[in-house]
């Protein structure tokens, strides 16, 4: 019994579907989540720039939703649909869910919620769509095409795959360096010199922007995936 158990947990552990609904969850909940706990810390200057207290009526219940967003974009990359598919459901899934959530925060539309949530759901997308592809190596392997014409394809798309994923650290370096130098000036300028709410406001972007760099390091570890693949077709030929 403890073996099968075992050797479930190890199986749903290493399933895609099971991992980018995990990912999902989190995406959802630190959306809301970070609003939902840092806007009171700011409290009164937040009321008095932008004129609303930071009363959310659900509270931290809406953390709830993540659930089922989790279960429904593991869903969605279970089933046996196009990569493309799989990233535009997975995309709206968490969208979605955080556009319903909106109306519990204020002044809406909540920028605090929408923009981490609209960033999560791209990178969300693009992961499934990503982990969907299906190299182009193995069916040019296939072809009845002389051996350099194989190779020149087989190269072409590694080079490809290979700048996309220096283009991907690159946007990794520069948002990690926005997020250091960058967001308590910001907080602070958003809330008129006050410090205190300030780092409040700061720490919540960074814990933001930290988990978009997960989401980043994630899409960039399955790109290296890709490459590897790609790499064994030329070793093929």
């Amino acid at each position: 019994m403890k073996l099968y158990v075992r050797h479930l947990i190890s199986r749903l552990l290493s399933d895609f579907a099971v991992k980018i609904g995990i990912l999902g969850g989190i995406s959802y909940a630190l959306s809301v989540g970070v609003p939902t706990f840092v806007d009171p810390l700011t409290e009164p200057t937040r009321s008095r720039v932008y004129g609303v207290p930071s009363n959310y009526p659900l509270g931290s219940w809406i953390l709830g939703l993540s659930v089922p967003v989790s279960l429904g974009i593991c869903w969605i990359n279970s089933r046996n649909l196009k990569a493309s598919s799989k990233a535009l459901l997975t995309s709206l899934a968490c969208a979605l869910a955080a556009i319903l959530s909106l109306p519990n925060f204020s002044p809406f539309p909540n920028s605090g919620v929408w923009a981490p949530a609209l960033s999560y759901s791209i990178l969300l997308g693009l992961l499934a769509l990503v982990h969907g592809y299906a190299p182009r190596s193995t069916s040019i392997l296939k072809l009845d095409i002389n051996l350099q014409a194989k190779i020149e394809g087989i190269k072409l798309e590694f080079e490809l795959w290979f700048n996309t994923f220096v283009l991907l650290v690159t946007i990794i370096v520069i948002i990690a360096s926005v997020t250091v130098f960058r967001e308590f000036e910001s907080a602070q300028v958003s809330f008129g010199g006050d410090l205190r709410a300030a780092l409040w406001l700061s720490y919540g972007f960074e814990v933001a922007a930290a988990y978009g760099g997960v989401l980043l390091i994630a899409l960039a570890w399955v790109m290296l995936n890709k490459l590897s693949d790609i790499s064994e077709g030329l070793r093929r030929v």
